[in-house]
């Protein structure tokens, strides 16, 4: 695939220019597979988990797994009717609804899709974990690329996510909208069993309150598109995960978006080493356990940055790079 090893890296430094880049794409969505939500998706969610064992738990602050680890998620190699796709522990959604913590995903054109989808995949089917993303924003060039991957990896919600208020809400809510949706082939989720959704181009607002149970796909070109984007709802995130070959961009959307902690190639990562500088407002920066920790201040709100340094960068090869970061021009304007 072009450019396949290039995005699969974790290289945190401006590079030069290659000599191909990923052509973008006209459209911002595939057409020929547009899936209106129907209402046999919203009365019959209920499925069978009765004596089944837990779905693998991702804690809140596990490392991001290396690129040659990372792949596709164990959802893509599973039954769609074995049990660890139908089973889940109340308690994580109650807990979850109690300290729900939303984040934002972005996914540059060069961006490391496998590591991104690791994370991407999970929340997918447990969409009320307290960290789950519930927004992804992908680059247009690489956008059919990653909806053909989500759409492989999805797998029968378990019943108590299948059957809770906010998912039947959302999927009441999208009957009415005119809305490009993303759900699983009945090979799949065979019916009765209630799929994942991804919708394309919506917003949180337009469903509910709270956590929808679902996750909202957005395309960009620039930057710029998004903020924009963010800019138009209402979800107060948490946490960004941005992934990209480079940190171009990086802090301009760490200055423009709402949030306080922004991972980059990175997702989770404790934060308890920055998190005493965070609180009394001290810019600060420290390397912990091969990861970059900052704080920034933007006006009167104190931002963390953290990224991968060291063994947790994929080097592509052994050649030696004399390259200086450029200042941060817009930070002192």
């Amino acid at each position: 695939m072009q450019n396949e090893d290039r995005r699969n890296s974790y290289d945190v430094i401006s590079i030069p220019s290659y000599e191909s880049l990923p052509v973008k794409s006209e459209s911002s969505h595939p057409s020929q597979d547009a899936v209106r939500v129907t209402g046999r998706m919203v009365f019959n969610l209920k499925c069978d988990a009765d004596g089944y064992g837990p779905l693998p738990f991702l804690p809140f602050n596990a490392p991001t797994p290396p690129v040659s680890e990372a792949g596709d998620t164990d959802f893509a190699d599973s039954d769609p009717l074995s049990k660890d796709t139908l089973t889940f522990n109340v308690s994580d959604i109650q807990a979850s609804i109690e300290v729900f913590c939303p984040q934002l995903m972005i996914i540059y054109g060069l961006g490391d899709i496998n590591c991104a989808l690791y994370f991407l995949i999970d929340s997918l089917h447990r969409p009320f974990q307290s960290n789950a993303v519930v927004t992804v924003l992908v680059e247009e060039s690489m956008c059919n690329e990653l909806v053909e991957r989500i759409r492989a990896q999805m797998r029968p919600l378990c019943e108590r996510v299948a059957t809770h208020s906010s998912y039947r809400a959302s999927m009441k809510a999208l009957l009415d909208l005119n809305l490009e949706v993303i759900v699983a082939s009945e090979e799949q989720v065979p019916p009765p069993l209630a799929t994942p959704i991804v919708v394309c181009n919506g917003r949180h607002s337009q469903l509910g309150s709270g956590p929808t149970g679902v996750i909202c796909l957005h395309t960009f070109r620039t930057t710029n598109e998004i903020i924009d984007i963010c800019r138009k709802d209402n979800v107060n995130f948490e946490s960004v995960t941005i992934w990209n070959e480079s940190v171009e961009g990086l802090y301009q959307l760490a200055v423009n978006l709402d949030c306080t902690n922004f991972f980059f190639n990175c997702c989770n990562v404790n934060l308890g080493p920055i998190i005493p500088s965070h609180a009394v407002n001290k810019i600060d920066v420290h390397i912990v356990e091969r990861f970059h920790y900052e704080t920034l201040q933007v006006n009167e709100k104190m931002k963390i940055i953290v990224f991968p340094i060291g063994a947790h960068l994929a080097q592509r090869n052994s050649e030696e790079r004399n390259i200086s970061l450029a200042p941060i021009v817009f930070l002192n304007e």
